[in-house]
Protein backbone atom coordinates (compact mmCIF):
# COMPACT_ATOMS: atom_id res chain seq x y z
CA UNK A 1 0.00 0.00 0.00
CA UNK A 2 1.55 3.66 -0.89
CA UNK A 3 1.43 6.49 1.64
CA UNK A 4 -1.11 8.86 0.56
CA UNK A 5 1.51 12.27 -0.66
CA UNK A 6 -0.14 15.57 0.47
CA UNK A 7 -0.82 18.68 -1.76
CA UNK A 8 -2.31 22.13 -1.35
CA UNK A 9 -2.57 22.36 -5.26
CA UNK A 10 -6.27 22.05 -5.87
CA UNK A 11 -7.58 23.70 -2.46
CA UNK A 12 -10.77 25.43 -3.13
CA UNK A 13 -12.66 27.88 -1.39
CA UNK A 14 -15.95 26.43 -0.61
CA UNK A 15 -17.54 29.61 -1.07
CA UNK A 16 -16.99 30.80 -4.27
CA UNK A 17 -14.04 28.01 -5.51
CA UNK A 18 -10.92 29.88 -6.20
CA UNK A 19 -7.94 28.67 -5.74
CA UNK A 20 -6.45 32.03 -4.50
CA UNK A 21 -6.09 31.49 -1.17
CA UNK A 22 -3.73 32.57 2.09
CA UNK A 23 -2.25 30.21 4.53
CA UNK A 24 -3.40 31.70 8.28
CA UNK A 25 -2.15 28.88 9.95
CA UNK A 26 -3.52 26.48 12.77
CA UNK A 27 -6.72 27.34 13.19
CA UNK A 28 -7.28 29.83 16.80
CA UNK A 29 -3.87 30.55 16.54
CA UNK A 30 -4.00 34.46 16.21
CA UNK A 31 -5.97 34.45 19.49
CA UNK A 32 -2.93 32.60 21.09
CA UNK A 33 -0.50 35.14 19.28
CA UNK A 34 -2.73 38.10 20.88
CA UNK A 35 -2.71 36.05 24.57
CA UNK A 36 0.75 35.65 24.73
CA UNK A 37 1.94 38.75 23.85
CA UNK A 38 -0.38 40.20 26.54
CA UNK A 39 0.51 38.16 29.65
CA UNK A 40 3.69 37.08 29.38
CA UNK A 41 5.69 38.56 26.80
CA UNK A 42 9.25 36.90 25.84
CA UNK A 43 8.35 34.56 28.91
CA UNK A 44 5.25 33.33 26.79
CA UNK A 45 7.29 32.86 23.36
CA UNK A 46 9.71 30.82 24.74
CA UNK A 47 7.38 28.15 26.32
CA UNK A 48 5.02 28.19 23.03
CA UNK A 49 8.32 28.09 20.79
CA UNK A 50 9.18 24.59 23.10
CA UNK A 51 5.76 23.39 22.64
CA UNK A 52 5.63 24.46 19.20
CA UNK A 53 9.17 22.48 18.27
CA UNK A 54 7.66 19.22 19.56
CA UNK A 55 4.22 19.50 17.12
CA UNK A 56 4.82 17.67 14.27
CA UNK A 57 0.99 16.26 13.29
CA UNK A 58 -1.16 17.12 10.44
CA UNK A 59 -4.15 18.92 10.98
CA UNK A 60 -6.53 21.25 9.51
CA UNK A 61 -5.43 24.40 9.12
CA UNK A 62 -6.96 28.16 8.80
CA UNK A 63 -7.08 29.63 4.79
CA UNK A 64 -8.92 32.67 3.63
CA UNK A 65 -9.61 33.17 0.06
CA UNK A 66 -8.04 35.99 -1.36
CA UNK A 67 -10.99 36.28 -4.02
CA UNK A 68 -14.05 36.54 -1.67
CA UNK A 69 -12.80 37.22 1.31
CA UNK A 70 -13.86 33.31 3.31
CA UNK A 71 -12.52 32.09 6.10
CA UNK A 72 -12.03 28.07 6.51
CA UNK A 73 -10.39 25.44 7.69
CA UNK A 74 -9.00 22.25 5.61
CA UNK A 75 -6.69 19.51 5.92
CA UNK A 76 -4.37 19.25 3.14
CA UNK A 77 -5.83 17.05 0.26
CA UNK A 78 -4.48 13.67 -1.40
CA UNK A 79 -2.23 14.00 -4.20
CA UNK A 80 -3.03 12.51 -7.71
CA UNK A 81 -1.38 9.94 -8.71
CA UNK A 82 -0.02 11.67 -11.82
CA UNK A 83 1.92 14.35 -9.31
CA UNK A 84 3.34 11.94 -7.36
CA UNK A 85 7.43 11.70 -7.80
CA UNK A 86 9.01 8.40 -9.25
CA UNK A 87 11.83 9.78 -6.85
CA UNK A 88 11.72 12.25 -3.98
CA UNK A 89 13.08 15.79 -4.18
CA UNK A 90 15.43 17.04 -1.49
CA UNK A 91 14.59 20.35 0.02
CA UNK A 92 17.08 22.07 2.29
CA UNK A 93 15.57 24.83 4.55
CA UNK A 94 17.70 27.73 5.37
CA UNK A 95 16.05 30.16 7.84
CA UNK A 96 18.23 33.09 7.66
CA UNK A 97 20.22 34.46 10.80
CA UNK A 98 17.84 37.21 12.45
CA UNK A 99 17.81 39.46 15.80
CA UNK A 100 14.60 39.80 15.44
CA UNK A 101 12.51 37.04 16.94
CA UNK A 102 16.28 35.00 17.52
CA UNK A 103 14.94 33.06 20.60
CA UNK A 104 11.12 32.15 19.10
CA UNK A 105 10.41 28.83 17.06
CA UNK A 106 9.57 28.99 13.16
CA UNK A 107 7.44 26.34 12.63
CA UNK A 108 8.00 24.84 8.58
CA UNK A 109 4.88 23.83 6.63
CA UNK A 110 5.26 21.59 3.32
CA UNK A 111 1.87 21.12 1.33
CA UNK A 112 -0.25 21.34 4.72
CA UNK A 113 2.11 19.28 6.84
CA UNK A 114 3.78 20.47 10.19
CA UNK A 115 7.52 19.80 9.29
CA UNK A 116 9.17 20.91 12.11
CA UNK A 117 10.21 23.82 13.44
CA UNK A 118 13.64 25.13 12.89
CA UNK A 119 16.14 27.57 15.00
CA UNK A 120 17.08 30.64 14.20
CA UNK A 121 20.28 30.43 11.59
CA UNK A 122 19.76 27.08 11.00
CA UNK A 123 19.11 24.80 7.93
CA UNK A 124 16.73 21.40 7.98
CA UNK A 125 16.59 18.88 5.25
CA UNK A 126 12.64 18.14 4.12
CA UNK A 127 12.08 15.86 0.99
CA UNK A 128 9.00 15.77 -1.00
CA UNK A 129 7.32 13.11 -3.07
CA UNK A 130 4.94 15.99 -4.76
CA UNK A 131 5.34 17.74 -8.20
CA UNK A 132 3.29 20.75 -7.25
CA UNK A 133 4.66 22.20 -3.45
CA UNK A 134 3.34 24.86 -1.18
CA UNK A 135 5.68 25.91 1.65
CA UNK A 136 4.98 28.41 4.36
CA UNK A 137 6.13 29.21 7.59
CA UNK A 138 4.58 30.15 10.86
CA UNK A 139 5.07 31.64 14.26
CA UNK A 140 5.50 29.64 17.46
CA UNK A 141 1.55 30.33 17.80
CA UNK A 142 0.87 28.80 14.58
CA UNK A 143 0.42 32.22 12.69
CA UNK A 144 1.53 32.21 9.06
CA UNK A 145 3.85 34.73 7.95
CA UNK A 146 2.37 36.29 4.45
CA UNK A 147 4.89 34.81 2.18
CA UNK A 148 4.33 31.36 0.37
CA UNK A 149 6.74 29.91 -1.52
CA UNK A 150 5.24 27.50 -4.22
CA UNK A 151 7.90 25.47 -6.52
CA UNK A 152 7.73 22.41 -9.30
CA UNK A 153 9.93 19.40 -7.53
CA UNK A 154 11.87 17.24 -10.13
CA UNK A 155 12.52 13.37 -9.09
CA UNK A 156 15.68 13.12 -7.57
CA UNK A 157 16.38 17.03 -7.98
CA UNK A 158 17.34 19.39 -5.14
CA UNK A 159 15.54 22.88 -3.86
CA UNK A 160 17.29 25.49 -1.65
CA UNK A 161 14.86 27.39 -0.01
CA UNK A 162 16.17 30.51 2.31
CA UNK A 163 13.62 32.56 4.80
CA UNK A 164 13.74 35.44 6.66
CA UNK A 165 10.24 36.54 7.85
CA UNK A 166 9.73 35.93 4.25
CA UNK A 167 11.05 33.90 1.47
CA UNK A 168 14.65 34.98 0.06
CA UNK A 169 16.51 34.26 -3.32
Amino acid sequence: MMDTVATLKGLRCPQCGSEDLDAKGKAGSMGKEVAGAFFGGAIANLAMSSSASKNTETVPLAYVCRSCKHKFQSPPLAAPQEDVLSAPCTISFTRVSSFVGALAAQVVYLNGVNCGAVKNGATITLQTSNRWNTMFVTDQYGVAFKSVYRFEAVPGGTVAVRFKRKFVE
